[in-house]
């Protein structure tokens, strides 16, 4: 399983729904996807890398704060960040190479303008993923917090 997580208090709120429908042998992955920096020489292209890096070391140490708060089994949970130019590709194309059989993530309701202006990564993830995408509303995720 994995679990996508962008920072926010609400995609962590996942988690205690998750936790209460794990079987005991199943792995979970929190993932966190950096965008590259974007670089048009070469000495900026290794400043970008080094960036990068430092984004993932960030993303490493946050996700492994979630997992220590949230008591997941290290035995069970692991944490990872990569580097992707568009979340949804590197969620779903991730889950792909790790043979994961379900991403679980918080899929937030955008109403009005904001719903036509600003596109769902849930929804793209689902679009692009082989492997089954269980989200998890606002409604679902207040109910635990």
């Amino acid at each position: 399983m994995i679990i996508p997580l962008d920072g926010s208090k609400e995609a962590e709120g996942v988690l205690p729904l998750v936790q209460r429908e794990i079987g005991p042998d199943t792995q979970i992955v929190l993932l966190q996807v950096i965008q590259p920096v974007k670089d048009r020489s070469l000495m900026e292209s290794a400043l970008g890398s080094q960036l990068e890096e430092t984004e993932k070391t960030r993303a490493l140490v946050y996700l492994r704060d979630v997992l220590r708060r949230f008591e997941g089994d290290p035995l069970k949970w692991r944490c990872e960040a990569i580097v992707a130019e568009s979340v949804a590709d590197g969620i779903a194309e991730f889950a792909r190479l790790e043979g994961a059989d379900l991403i679980a993530m918080y899929s937030p309701e955008r109403k009005g303008l904001a719903g036509l202006i600003k596109k769902s990564v849930a929804k793209d993830v689902q679009k692009k993923a082989s492997m089954e995408v269980k989200t998890y509303s606002s409604e679902e995720v207040a109910r635990v917090t």
